[in-house]
């Protein structure tokens, strides 16, 4: 399961919507939520999820991008189906897993133990649980 703990940093809330920032042991994330749990605050240990479907790979950061998130990853294990393919990502010490296009992941010729950059949008992660 696509799980990262993170701090809450800082959180913004206008006419129902959430923009909250989080920091990991190395990297700073950023949350969209239209309902939040009250109990989330900063301060707030929370897991963090993502769909696999939803964490899409390149090989290098990006800098002019809308895309927040963005993490450095190892490849650790690459499974390629027919269609789609699941690559297995170590971030720090969290795992995660990516589900792309075997085409796509052909054109990136993607490798075990090579450092890609995991990038998830915003609006694509939510709050498994609060600690």
């Amino acid at each position: 399961m696509n799980t990262i703990k993170a701090t809450v940093a800082q959180m913004h809330n206008f006419e129902g919507i959430s923009l909250v920032e989080l920091k990991t042991q190395e990297d700073t994330l950023t949350l969209v939520a239209l309902e939040i749990d009250e109990k989330v605050k900063v301060g707030t240990v929370v897991t963090l999820f993502a769909k696999a479907t939803n964490v899409v790979l390149a090989k290098h950061k990006i800098e002019d991008i809308s895309l927040s998130n963005q993490l450095e990853c190892l490849i650790k294990e690459i499974q390629m189906g027919t269609l789609l393919s699941s690559i297995t990502l170590h971030v720090k010490e969290s795992i995660l897993e990516s589900i792309i296009t075997t085409k796509s992941l052909k054109k990136l010729d993607l490798h075990v133990n090579e450092k890609v950059i995991a990038l998830i949008k915003a609006s694509d992660l939510s709050i498994a649980s609060i600690e």
